[in-house]
Formats: C-alpha cells, structure tokens, sequence
C-alpha cells in the first residue's frame, strides 16, 4: 500500500536495525494473525518465504555496504 514505508523497513534491515524482530513478524501463525484470503490487516505469510527473504536480503545489503565503505 505504502512504498515509502517499504523502503523505509528495507533500508532498516539493511542497516541491522532490529531486523530479527522484523523476521519474527513474517513468522506468525493462526491464531496470532488472521490467515483469510482477503485480510487487510494483521494478515499471516509464509514463514519459509519471509525467512529465507530476510537472511539473503540482510546478507546481500551488508556485503554492499562493506564494499562501498571500503
């Protein structure tokens, strides 16, 4: 809905700011969040997908800024 919040919350897991607790967020189950196909808020997602995402997205933006730093 937002892309200024997207990549607010991406440049934020790029620079490791608390971004283990943005990856226990893509991890909830029911009946944490709400698992119906038309949710707008609170909404679940795949747990494998957001992990996988977050650990190469952090990986890969951390090999970044080492390189431009150096």
């Amino acid at each position: 809905e937002n892309m200024g919040m997207a990549f607010l919350t991406l440049f934020r897991i790029a620079t490791g700011d608390n971004w283990a607790g943005i990856m226990l967020d893509t991890m909830r189950k029911p009946p944490e969040c709400d698992d119906s196909w038309h949710c707008e808020t609170n909404c679940c997602s795949n747990p494998g997908l957001g992990v996988t995402f977050l650990v190469s997205y952090v990986i890969l933006a951390q090999f970044i800024m080492l390189n431009v730093v150096v």
